[in-house]
């Protein structure tokens, strides 16, 4: 975030930013895939480098999914590049070995809002085109994972959100309606002002209610959850009508912020807390930047 900051001195820097987040993102996801596959045998990609564990995956797959995305949006709009091709399909395998379906779901969502951006600009035919070639690049390498390591675990985590019955170890529905329902009865007798900060997770003796808006209910009550909706729609507002003006100059930018948006500070804050997270407010960062390169200066 300091970085961000500092290093925001021009039109082009935002640019140079988030690509170098990209590649990042790609080298840390190759190193993993490479443990996971070839050192470990692992149905599924975790975040530790000396031994495979599952614990942390859904938070490595939020963080891949959310640069998955501008990745994508580069991608579309700039399809002659096929250095821009490995970012996605490198990120789109790691997402995928992960079995984290909120991420998943994630990315399939801010990628509807991702198209939607780029069919108003682009070629309907060079959009199909540019997909058709990911999703099977994408496929090519999974084939070499399953090859390696077996079916992946990933989907059995899937087919769950099919058929919950089949899968009857995971129980992710009714534990989550769970958790809702225990925090929301715990603060019945305070719902306008809330309980207050933390009540939340001491309802839940410490596990996280996994639902940022009932939480913010519970802690701050109807008037902190009106401000964090105020603020989401202000910055919905930014990046859907009156976008950016630094981004007019990279369409890709601006399409990418949309679906991120979407998808982490909409979807993914209905299936846990990542309001506490650097990715929600460099979402919400990306929604107000200045105008002009030149207001930046100032």
């Amino acid at each position: 975030m300091v970085g961000f900051a500092v290093h925001l001195t021009g039109p082009g820097s935002v640019e140079r930013f988030w690509k170098v987040a990209i590649w990042s993102a790609v080298c840390l996801s190759v190193l993993l895939i490479h443990r996971y596959a070839w050192m470990f045998g692992a149905t599924f990609l975790g975040s530790e480098f000396d031994f495979p564990v599952s614990n942390g995956r859904n938070q490595l797959g939020g963080y891949l999914a959310y640069l998955a995305l501008y990745a994508s949006a580069l991608c579309y709009f700039q399809p002659g590049r096929w250095r821009s091709y490995p970012p996605v399909v490198v990120l789109a395998v790691a997402i995928i070995y992960t079995g984290s379906r909120g991420a998943q779901l994630a990315v399939l969502l801010g990628l509807v809002v991702i198209l939607v951006t780029v069919l108003f600009r682009l070629n309907a035919r060079r959009v199909l085109l540019t997909t058709a070639v990911t999703v099977s690049l994408t496929w090519l390498v999974l084939y070499g994972v399953e090859s390696v390591v077996g079916p992946l675990d990933a989907w059995r985590r899937l087919w769950y959100l099919v058929d919950p019955a089949s899968v009857p170890e995971l129980r992710s529905y009714e534990v989550r309606v769970a958790y809702i329902a225990e925090a929301l009865d715990c603060s019945r007798n305070a719902r306008f002002v809330g309980m207050g900060l933390g009540e939340a997770l001491a309802c839940r003796r410490g596990v996280g209610v996994h639902n940022v808006f009932i939480s913010l209910l519970v802690d701050f009550g109807i008037l902190g959850l009106a401000n964090f909706l105020l603020l989401l729609g202000v910055a919905a507002w930014r990046l859907f009508v009156r976008p950016p003006g630094v981004m007019k100059s990279y369409p890709w930018l601006l399409a990418g912020a949309r679906g991120s948006f979407v998808a982490v500070c909409v979807f993914m804050n209905t299936l846990d807390g990542v309001h506490n997270s650097p990715l929600f407010w460099l979402t919400l960062g990306m929604a107000f930047l200045p105008d002009s390169a030149e207001s930046v200066h100032k």
